[in-house]
């Protein structure tokens, strides 16, 4: 059984959550209780179905998934803070989460819900999730205090206030793998 638990580097980790990777890839295309939310209240950047940025972006994430892996077999140098982003569905809201402690065990992954959900009530923060490979969206890890990976981020790094994206762009490695 191989089991990664993190090594937090406290503000790369604050940032990352602090800036929205707290992240509702919401399905359908409005809604209200969501609108009504800011993302300083809620962490939580909406994103519509039809938004194609973010779409091109879990294809790239999913299509690059053997580039987390490996590094995650091999975690040479100052790799770590691995981290495993899937779609939970709840009747008609979607939401995406970030798993944390990823293990594999008995030929499939799984991860802990590192932060609360929004918009699903079938998750809470620190269960087990088995991972299924149609269900990641985003993958990410931080070597030399940048983070790789990361697609989906840097598509709602544009989505943010300007001193905000300045701080996740910082954060970000050049080239996500």
């Amino acid at each position: 059984m191989l089991s990664v638990r993190p090594r937090f580097i406290p503000i790369y980790w604050f940032a990352i959550v602090a800036l929205g990777l707290l992240i509702l890839f919401q399905m359908p295309v409005f809604e209200p209780r969501l609108a009504a939310q800011t993302l300083s209240e809620s962490r939580v950047i909406p994103v519509a179905k039809s938004n194609q940025a973010m779409a091109d972006a879990i294809d790239r994430a999913r299509e690059t998934l053997p580039v987390f892996f490996k590094a995650l077999a091999e975690p040479y140098g100052d790799k770590e803070n691995f981290a495993l982003k899937v779609a939970i569905k709840d009747g008609t809201q979607v939401e995406h989460k970030w798993l944390v402690d990823l293990k594999h065990e008995g030929g499939q992954w799984s991860g802990v819900f590192h932060n609360l959900p929004f918009a699903v009530s079938t998750v809470k923060k620190g269960q087990r999730f088995m991972i299924s490979h149609n269900n990641i969206s985003d993958w990410m890890y931080l070597q030399d205090q940048k983070i790789y990976g990361g697609y989906t981020v840097r598509v709602l790094a544009e989505m943010l206030a300007p001193g905000d994206a300045a701080v996740l762009k910082a954060a970000l490695a050049y080239t996500p793998e």
